[in-house]
């Protein structure tokens, strides 16, 4: 008998495309306009527009594209700024993006601000009751605008703590030998103590709603009448009638 050789059917290849590509990438948020500098911030701002234009790039295909969108993204007196550099028909017209950018840079950074930023910090105490976490905030915001040296800043935040906070952390300074460790041991020890000061507060409270101190007379009890203590000393004639 023949033998049965089964026939093969030829794999036929399929190439396979991307499903993602030609689509655009993932759009991110549009920066809040910048109107005068403050809410949002021109370094805010700039940052946000520099990650929109990179990230998004595929958006906007020429340097027009980006010189408009840069255009749409500011508002008042930012947008007055750009608008004589921005029409067409001027003669000192912008020609890319971060050009618009650099110019509205020169308005709204000011040039002496590290300068103000390290008299800021040089004047920075923590206050009596403020949070640790709070001050911590402002104080590395001014170290980081002042440039201060990272070196710096260990000695530097234990000479603006509060005195109630400098006392105990006196005698561990030495062990608190980098900032990391220092400002973690600052934060427990802020926590420790809002904790004692709250239980304090608390029971004075208490002492002063229970009302006024039970005497030993109140708690005699109730007194004889006149008549009652004079018909005893009757029976007893060496004792003084009362009344």
């Amino acid at each position: 008998p023949m033998e049965y050789v089964p026939v093969q059917t030829p794999i036929r290849e399929v190439s396979v495309t991307s499903s993602t590509s030609g689509k655009h990438s993932k759009k991110l948020p549009d920066p809040t306009p910048l109107s005068n500098g403050l809410d949002p911030t021109f370094e805010s701002w700039r940052i946000q527009m520099k990650g929109k234009l990179r990230a998004n790039s595929d958006y906007f295909p020429t340097e027009e594209d980006r010189m408009f969108y840069t255009f749409n993204r500011t508002t008042g007196d930012a947008q007055k700024h750009l608008l004589s550099r921005f029409d067409e028909d001027s003669l000192l017209r912008f020609t890319t993006a971060t050009e618009m950018i650099q110019h509205l840079a020169s308005i709204y950074i000011n040039p002496n601000k590290i300068r103000d930023a390290r008299y800021n910090y040089n004047k920075l105490t923590m206050r009596t009751g403020q949070a640790f976490i709070e001050f911590q905030t402002l104080f590395l915001h001014l170290a980081g605008e002042a440039q201060i040296p990272p070196g710096s800043l260990r000695l530097d935040l234990y000479d603006k703590l509060t005195v109630q906070l400098q006392t105990p952390i006196a005698a561990m300074l030495e062990d608190l030998d980098t900032y990391e460790k220092l400002s973690g041991r600052c934060q427990s020890l802020d926590t420790e103590l809002k904790r004692i000061t709250t239980r304090i507060e608390r029971q004075k409270q208490f002492k002063s709603s229970s009302g006024p101190e039970v005497t030993a007379r109140s708690i005699s009890g109730p007194t004889l009448p006149i008549a009652t203590q004079n018909r005893y000393a009757i029976l007893d004639p060496e004792k003084p009638r009362l009344g």
